[in-house]
Protein backbone atom coordinates (compact mmCIF):
# COMPACT_ATOMS: atom_id res chain seq x y z
CA UNK A 1 0.00 0.00 0.00
CA UNK A 2 1.06 3.61 -0.61
CA UNK A 3 2.14 5.54 2.43
CA UNK A 4 1.11 8.91 2.57
CA UNK A 5 4.21 11.05 2.16
CA UNK A 6 4.89 8.88 -0.54
CA UNK A 7 4.71 10.66 -4.51
CA UNK A 8 1.38 10.66 -6.42
CA UNK A 9 3.21 12.01 -9.94
CA UNK A 10 3.30 11.78 -13.72
CA UNK A 11 6.80 11.33 -13.29
CA UNK A 12 7.93 8.09 -11.00
CA UNK A 13 9.44 10.46 -8.45
CA UNK A 14 8.97 13.85 -6.89
CA UNK A 15 10.42 16.37 -4.99
CA UNK A 16 13.81 17.91 -4.69
CA UNK A 17 15.11 14.83 -6.49
CA UNK A 18 12.18 14.44 -8.71
CA UNK A 19 13.28 12.06 -11.32
CA UNK A 20 12.45 12.90 -15.75
CA UNK A 21 11.30 9.68 -16.38
CA UNK A 22 7.88 8.90 -17.03
CA UNK A 23 6.24 6.60 -15.19
CA UNK A 24 4.54 4.64 -17.85
CA UNK A 25 2.48 2.13 -15.82
CA UNK A 26 0.85 5.40 -14.51
CA UNK A 27 0.13 6.42 -18.09
CA UNK A 28 -1.57 3.45 -18.69
CA UNK A 29 -4.12 3.12 -16.18
CA UNK A 30 -4.52 6.80 -17.05
CA UNK A 31 -5.09 5.83 -20.70
CA UNK A 32 -7.47 2.74 -19.43
CA UNK A 33 -9.64 5.50 -17.26
CA UNK A 34 -9.68 7.89 -19.90
CA UNK A 35 -10.64 5.17 -22.64
CA UNK A 36 -13.74 3.59 -20.33
CA UNK A 37 -14.86 7.55 -19.61
CA UNK A 38 -15.66 8.35 -23.31
CA UNK A 39 -16.45 4.91 -23.50
CA UNK A 40 -19.43 5.31 -21.24
CA UNK A 41 -20.53 8.66 -22.51
CA UNK A 42 -20.65 7.43 -26.21
CA UNK A 43 -22.76 4.72 -25.08
CA UNK A 44 -25.78 6.12 -23.11
CA UNK A 45 -28.10 2.97 -23.96
CA UNK A 46 -25.86 0.85 -22.33
CA UNK A 47 -25.20 2.39 -19.08
CA UNK A 48 -27.18 3.08 -16.04
CA UNK A 49 -28.16 6.76 -15.37
CA UNK A 50 -25.39 8.87 -13.79
CA UNK A 51 -23.69 5.86 -13.02
CA UNK A 52 -20.64 7.64 -14.11
CA UNK A 53 -16.55 7.52 -14.16
CA UNK A 54 -16.30 11.53 -15.10
CA UNK A 55 -16.21 12.64 -11.24
CA UNK A 56 -13.85 9.99 -10.62
CA UNK A 57 -11.53 10.65 -13.41
CA UNK A 58 -11.75 14.45 -12.49
CA UNK A 59 -10.74 13.93 -8.86
CA UNK A 60 -7.99 11.18 -10.05
CA UNK A 61 -6.30 13.63 -12.35
CA UNK A 62 -6.47 16.47 -10.34
CA UNK A 63 -4.62 14.54 -8.11
CA UNK A 64 -1.77 12.74 -10.06
CA UNK A 65 -1.07 15.17 -12.21
CA UNK A 66 -0.42 18.65 -12.43
CA UNK A 67 -3.07 21.18 -12.47
CA UNK A 68 -2.64 22.33 -16.05
CA UNK A 69 -2.77 18.72 -17.34
CA UNK A 70 -5.51 17.47 -14.51
CA UNK A 71 -7.72 20.11 -15.90
CA UNK A 72 -7.31 19.47 -19.53
CA UNK A 73 -7.50 15.55 -19.33
CA UNK A 74 -11.24 15.63 -18.03
CA UNK A 75 -12.31 18.53 -19.77
CA UNK A 76 -10.84 17.08 -22.84
CA UNK A 77 -12.58 14.36 -22.33
CA UNK A 78 -16.19 16.52 -21.62
CA UNK A 79 -15.60 18.34 -24.59
CA UNK A 80 -15.26 15.84 -26.96
CA UNK A 81 -17.74 13.61 -26.03
CA UNK A 82 -20.83 16.10 -25.71
CA UNK A 83 -19.73 17.63 -29.60
CA UNK A 84 -19.78 13.89 -30.69
CA UNK A 85 -23.69 13.44 -28.58
CA UNK A 86 -24.65 16.74 -30.36
CA UNK A 87 -23.80 15.40 -33.57
CA UNK A 88 -25.29 12.22 -33.00
CA UNK A 89 -28.45 12.97 -30.95
CA UNK A 90 -28.29 16.46 -31.46
CA UNK A 91 -27.92 16.95 -27.61
CA UNK A 92 -26.91 20.50 -26.09
CA UNK A 93 -23.02 20.44 -25.03
CA UNK A 94 -21.70 22.22 -22.71
CA UNK A 95 -24.02 22.34 -19.77
CA UNK A 96 -22.30 25.05 -17.95
CA UNK A 97 -23.51 24.18 -14.12
CA UNK A 98 -22.31 20.06 -14.78
CA UNK A 99 -18.94 21.24 -15.86
CA UNK A 100 -18.18 23.49 -12.42
CA UNK A 101 -19.68 20.63 -10.30
CA UNK A 102 -17.10 18.93 -12.11
CA UNK A 103 -14.80 21.32 -11.41
CA UNK A 104 -15.25 20.44 -7.44
CA UNK A 105 -13.83 17.09 -8.02
CA UNK A 106 -11.06 18.51 -9.64
CA UNK A 107 -10.24 20.55 -6.79
CA UNK A 108 -11.14 17.80 -4.04
CA UNK A 109 -8.37 16.00 -5.94
CA UNK A 110 -6.10 18.71 -5.44
CA UNK A 111 -6.77 18.77 -1.94
CA UNK A 112 -6.07 15.00 -1.90
CA UNK A 113 -2.95 15.87 -3.59
CA UNK A 114 -1.81 18.05 -0.80
CA UNK A 115 -2.88 16.04 2.74
CA UNK A 116 -2.97 12.26 0.95
CA UNK A 117 -5.34 10.16 3.32
CA UNK A 118 -8.16 7.57 2.83
CA UNK A 119 -10.19 9.85 5.20
CA UNK A 120 -9.74 13.00 2.60
CA UNK A 121 -10.40 11.01 -0.24
CA UNK A 122 -14.17 9.55 0.76
CA UNK A 123 -14.76 12.98 1.94
CA UNK A 124 -13.70 14.27 -1.14
CA UNK A 125 -15.64 12.15 -2.90
CA UNK A 126 -18.82 12.16 -1.19
CA UNK A 127 -18.79 15.45 -0.74
CA UNK A 128 -18.37 16.19 -4.44
CA UNK A 129 -21.40 14.08 -5.58
CA UNK A 130 -23.72 15.57 -2.93
CA UNK A 131 -22.35 19.38 -4.61
CA UNK A 132 -23.08 17.66 -7.80
CA UNK A 133 -26.41 16.61 -6.72
CA UNK A 134 -27.77 19.66 -5.11
CA UNK A 135 -26.59 22.29 -7.76
CA UNK A 136 -28.04 20.25 -10.69
CA UNK A 137 -30.97 19.31 -9.51
CA UNK A 138 -31.55 23.36 -8.36
CA UNK A 139 -31.27 24.09 -12.03
CA UNK A 140 -33.78 21.16 -13.22
CA UNK A 141 -35.74 22.40 -10.86
CA UNK A 142 -35.22 26.45 -12.44
CA UNK A 143 -36.18 25.33 -15.62
CA UNK A 144 -39.01 23.14 -14.72
CA UNK A 145 -40.76 25.06 -12.87
CA UNK A 146 -40.53 28.54 -15.20
CA UNK A 147 -43.51 29.60 -16.55
CA UNK A 148 -45.95 27.62 -14.64
CA UNK A 149 -49.49 28.11 -14.53
CA UNK A 150 -50.26 25.43 -11.75
CA UNK A 151 -53.92 26.12 -10.33
CA UNK A 152 -54.25 22.76 -8.48
CA UNK A 153 -51.45 23.61 -5.97
CA UNK A 154 -49.92 20.65 -6.33
CA UNK A 155 -45.73 20.54 -6.21
CA UNK A 156 -45.36 18.04 -8.78
CA UNK A 157 -47.43 17.27 -12.03
CA UNK A 158 -46.85 16.45 -15.83
CA UNK A 159 -47.56 18.66 -18.71
CA UNK A 160 -48.89 17.53 -21.79
CA UNK A 161 -46.33 18.50 -25.56
CA UNK A 162 -46.14 17.84 -28.46
CA UNK A 163 -42.37 17.97 -28.85
CA UNK A 164 -42.64 14.85 -26.82
CA UNK A 165 -43.77 11.33 -27.22
CA UNK A 166 -44.32 11.81 -22.80
CA UNK A 167 -45.74 14.40 -20.86
CA UNK A 168 -43.21 16.68 -19.32
CA UNK A 169 -42.46 16.95 -15.54
CA UNK A 170 -43.15 20.17 -13.81
CA UNK A 171 -42.93 21.41 -10.48
CA UNK A 172 -44.21 24.45 -8.71
CA UNK A 173 -41.87 27.14 -8.11
CA UNK A 174 -42.08 26.74 -4.23
CA UNK A 175 -40.36 25.02 -1.61
CA UNK A 176 -42.64 22.25 -1.88
CA UNK A 177 -41.95 22.07 -5.61
CA UNK A 178 -37.90 22.19 -4.70
CA UNK A 179 -38.42 19.90 -2.33
CA UNK A 180 -39.92 17.49 -4.96
CA UNK A 181 -37.32 17.77 -7.69
CA UNK A 182 -35.14 16.31 -5.00
CA UNK A 183 -37.19 13.99 -4.12
CA UNK A 184 -37.50 12.74 -7.80
CA UNK A 185 -33.64 13.05 -8.32
CA UNK A 186 -32.61 10.38 -5.65
CA UNK A 187 -32.56 7.37 -7.53
CA UNK A 188 -29.91 8.93 -9.73
CA UNK A 189 -28.43 11.02 -6.44
CA UNK A 190 -27.97 6.72 -5.44
CA UNK A 191 -26.19 5.99 -8.61
CA UNK A 192 -23.59 8.93 -8.78
CA UNK A 193 -22.74 8.19 -5.14
CA UNK A 194 -22.07 4.79 -6.10
CA UNK A 195 -20.26 5.35 -9.37
CA UNK A 196 -17.96 7.50 -7.68
CA UNK A 197 -17.07 5.45 -4.54
CA UNK A 198 -16.53 2.82 -7.39
CA UNK A 199 -14.76 4.51 -10.21
CA UNK A 200 -12.75 6.93 -7.65
CA UNK A 201 -11.63 3.24 -6.13
CA UNK A 202 -10.95 1.66 -9.60
CA UNK A 203 -8.88 4.46 -10.62
CA UNK A 204 -6.75 5.27 -7.28
CA UNK A 205 -6.00 1.47 -7.37
CA UNK A 206 -4.66 1.52 -10.81
CA UNK A 207 -2.74 4.34 -10.14
CA UNK A 208 -1.44 3.12 -6.89
CA UNK A 209 -0.74 0.11 -8.11
CA UNK A 210 1.41 1.56 -11.11
CA UNK A 211 3.70 3.33 -8.84
CA UNK A 212 4.23 0.53 -7.11
CA UNK A 213 5.06 -1.17 -9.98
CA UNK A 214 7.44 1.57 -11.19
CA UNK A 215 9.39 1.52 -7.75
CA UNK A 216 9.57 -1.97 -7.74
CA UNK A 217 11.16 -1.72 -11.00
CA UNK A 218 13.69 1.00 -10.52
CA UNK A 219 14.75 -1.13 -6.83
CA UNK A 220 15.89 -3.74 -9.51
CA UNK A 221 18.70 -1.28 -10.40
CA UNK A 222 18.85 0.70 -7.30
CA UNK A 223 17.08 0.89 -3.95
CA UNK A 224 14.74 2.93 -3.20
CA UNK A 225 13.74 4.89 -0.25
CA UNK A 226 10.73 4.72 1.88
CA UNK A 227 9.11 8.19 0.41
CA UNK A 228 10.17 6.40 -3.28
CA UNK A 229 13.08 8.99 -3.96
CA UNK A 230 15.89 6.31 -5.88
CA UNK A 231 19.13 6.90 -3.55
Amino acid sequence: MIEPNEPYPMTTNIGPNESKTPNTPLLVATLAAIAYAIAYRLAPEWTIPNLSPIGALCLYSLAFYPARWGFLLPLGVMVATDLTLFQWYGWSPFNLPVYLCFAMYGLAGLAWRTRPGMLRLAFGTVGSGLVFFIVTNFVVWLGASQGVSNHSGAAIFEEPTTHYSHPLIRYSRDLKGLGACYAMALPFYRNTLLGDLVFTSAFFGMAFASIRFANVGKSAHGHVSTNGTQL
